[in-house]
């Protein structure tokens, strides 16, 4: 029993002294995974431990250029794997050549993941590529809120309705990788004609060219059904211009040699209603890869390691920044109009969401008198009414809200912007409009005005001989006579102008023309028989008599 408690000590303490014992069963397969360690910030390349191996050497390259080797460094061991901790930067294809040697300092023969037999092995690896998405920023003033370029319709010289939100837009921009080109000793774009696409060739395989390198655009649309939408790269074959593949636009920020013009890295293209891109509609889960052709087919195995099969986009809207989080879906603005029915009501029409993501929404108008107060302060913008999306017919897709808008002591439109807002029970629900500017609705262009303050009051104008026939002889009789005055207020138009100015004016089209229907009234309960004496002789007349 002493001896056996004694050797368990021994081992025990073998643990504590030697804790990198490497697996006593012979590997000599480097197949590493690269995974992102939370804790350190870091990225983990792990490998089951090469049988024989003592020491690592990595020579890489980094977005500048090379970066410190790492040479002849002790092999650490996790317990269950030789680990290498490394920062990679986004929107780069780090080259990573790793090699080994023994106790003896002797270069460490092993087999790579193609089953080749090697003496240092090269990982290319990916671990971001930066890809944004606008819809609002595009069509706003200085990527703001206000509609840069709505649809302005006219008549009679004045604006007479506003549409928002008709011509959706969407502009996808991202980084171009860059990885180090030995033949030019310098980092190159991925898309570079300079750059050997040999080395990112799968191994244990039979031979493919990689022609060139495209990047793949997928996502879903969500409507009442989820359609997905797919956009692909290419290069057009006789001006080698980087194209989208399914309009043949090209992708702005490339040169036909495939470099990148912008400082940033960025390139971009823009979709709209010829590419099937809907108002007020939410495009989820749009992502990005990179990948390789070879002739018209990708080529299904190359070198190329990626942190993800493909990459989320980032929203940039500004209006949606507020909300914690990356959003990885991408909305356009609804569609709506605005036009006047009356001297101080507008009525502003929403068409509908079609979407399964949202099963009961309601449609809010926001108005402010700037767009900084629409952003900042939107509760206090609302207007309180709101339009269930339920009792919009599905036949026409069209609700509408008539609001309130003001009117200055000259019968103008203050600066007032107007929005519509889509709410389904939470707050950051990021559906809605973009803002549309009161004042560039012509002043007095809703229907003709209703009369408002009517008036009517008698007016005496002398008295007047009349002959009363009665079934005898005629009857001479004075009685007094009343004209009507009948008043309203002066529509807007007539009280921005000089009234001499509009009386002397050619008659128009538009001119406002008011039809007055007088009309008597009789009691249901006149008795037949009954008389009266009226005039300054008396005169006994029957009633009842019709007075105009």
């Amino acid at each position: 029993m002493k001896l056996s408690a004694t050797l368990l000590i021994i081992f025990l303490l073998a643990g504590m002294v030697f804790p990198q014992i490497q697996p006593s069963f012979a590997n000599n397969i480097f197949n590493p995974t690269i995974s992102y360690n939370s804790t350190t910030g870091k990225w983990d390349i792990k490998w089951i431990p090469i049988d024989g191996t003592e020491t690592y050497s990595i020579t890489w390259h980094g977005p500048a250029g090379p970066l410190p080797e790492h040479t002849d460094e002790d092999l650490i061991f996790d317990g269950t794997y030789n680990i290498v901790s490394l920062t990679f930067l986004p929107d780069h294809i780090y080259d990573i050549t790793i090699s080994f040697k023994d106790s003896g300092g002797n270069p460490v023969q092993f087999v790579n993941k193609y089953g080749e037999l090697v003496d240092k092995e090269t990982l290319f690896f990916l671990s971001k590529i930066t890809f944004q998405g606008t819809s609002f920023n595009d069509a706003a003033v200085l990527g703001g809120l206000e509609d840069a370029d709505p649809d302005l319709i006219q008549s009679g010289g004045q604006t007479v309705r506003i549409i928002s939100g008709n011509n959706p837009k969407i502009t996808l921009r991202w980084k171009v990788p860059t990885i180090w080109e030995p033949s030019v000793n310098d980092v190159l774009h991925i898309t570079d004609k300079s750059v050997d696409l040999d080395r990112l060739e799968s191994g244990g395989t039979s031979h493919v060219d990689l022609d060139y390198a495209y990047f793949h655009i997928r996502m879903n649309e969500v409507t009442d059904i989820i359609t997905e939408k797919i956009f692909t790269t290419t290069v057009q074959e006789d001006t080698g211009d980087i194209i989208v593949s399914q309009s043949g636009d090209p992708v702005e920020g490339f040169v036909p040699d495939g470099s990148v013009t912008a400082a940033d890295g960025f390139v971009y293209f823009t979709l709209d209603q010829s590419d099937g891109i809907l108002p007020g509609t939410e495009y989820e889960n749009v992502n990005i890869k990179l990948t390789f052709r070879s002739g018209l087919s990708e080529a299904p195995y190359t070198r190329l390691n990626s942190a993800a099969s493909s990459f989320l986009i980032e929203n940039k809207d500004n209006i949606f920044q507020s909300i914690g989080g990356q959003i990885s879906s991408i909305f356009t603005p609804l569609w709506f109009e605005a036009s006047k029915v009356d001297v101080d009501k507008l009525e502003l029409k929403v068409y509908k969401i079609k979407s399964r993501n949202y099963t009961e929404l309601y449609y809010e108008v926001q108005d402010a008198g700037s767009i900084v107060d629409l952003l900042e302060n939107p509760a206090q913008a609302s207007s309180g009414i709101k339009l269930p999306d339920a009792s919009i017919p599905d036949t026409t897709g069209w609700g509408s809200v008539i609001v309130d808008i003001p009117i200055d002591q000259n019968g103008e439109h203050p600066l007032r912007f107007y929005r519509f807002v889509v709410t389904d029970g939470d707050s950051l629900t990021p559906l809605g409009s973009l803002a549309i500017n009161l004042q560039l609705l012509g002043n007095d262009t809703g229907k003709p005005p209703v009369p408002r303050e009517i008036e009517a009051e008698p007016l005496y104008s002398g008295k007047q001989e009349v002959v009363y026939k009665n079934p005898q002889l005629p009857a001479p009789v004075n009685i007094p006579l009343s004209d009507i005055r009948i008043s309203f207020e002066k529509p807007l138009v007539w009280m921005t102008r000089p009234w001499n100015e509009i009386v002397s004016s050619p008659d128009d089209e538009s001119d406002f023309t008011f039809h007055l229907l007088l009309n008597t009234y009789m009691s249901d309960d006149v008795k037949t028989v009954e008389t009266r004496e009226i005039g300054d002789e008396e005169v006994t007349v029957y009633v009842p008599v019709k007075e105009k």
